[in-house]
């Protein structure tokens, strides 16, 4: 987020710079721990995903943020945040988006666990929080 600003820093940015680096420097003895398994009854010892979006959450060109985050046992195994490349119109929209890209990172994921000819034999699992994407998503017909 700070590094939009670099080609005209103000004081507000080099105030959100010092806390960014003072957090990094009292967090520097945190680390990702695996452990005993987290799974659910549909995808035991499986790497499980959580999506998220805004929607218009950029002041600057209202563009919307998506993340997701995928965890296997109690570490996290794979995450990304990043703002979504056009201006979505509604936070299903937003949400659908956001999600449709964790649904290519589990699907690259769930080729380490599945057999190479059979990628449907463990199909990924993704929370998402928004009702109307997951019904967009669970709908056949074609979307534009």
């Amino acid at each position: 987020m700070l590094s939009k600003f670099l080609s005209a820093p103000s004081s507000e940015h080099l105030a959100a710079v010092t806390y960014t680096l003072r957090y990094l420097r009292n967090t520097s003895n945190r680390a990702i721990q695996y452990g005993t398994e987290r799974h659910t009854e549909q995808a035991p010892g499986r790497p499980i995903g959580f999506s998220d979006s805004d929607f218009a959450g950029d002041l600057d060109d209202r563009k919307s943020t998506s993340g997701y985050v995928f965890t296997l046992g109690n570490g996290v195994i794979s995450w990304r945040a990043h703002k979504q490349p056009l201006i979505t119109f509604s936070t299903v929209e937003a949400e659908y988006i956001g999600v449709l890209d964790a649904t290519k990172e589990a699907i690259w994921i769930s080729s380490f666990f599945t057999h190479p000819l059979r990628l449907d034999a463990y199909p990924p699992e993704i929370f998402v929080d928004n009702q109307g994407a997951i019904q967009l998503a669970k709908n056949p017909k074609f979307h534009q």
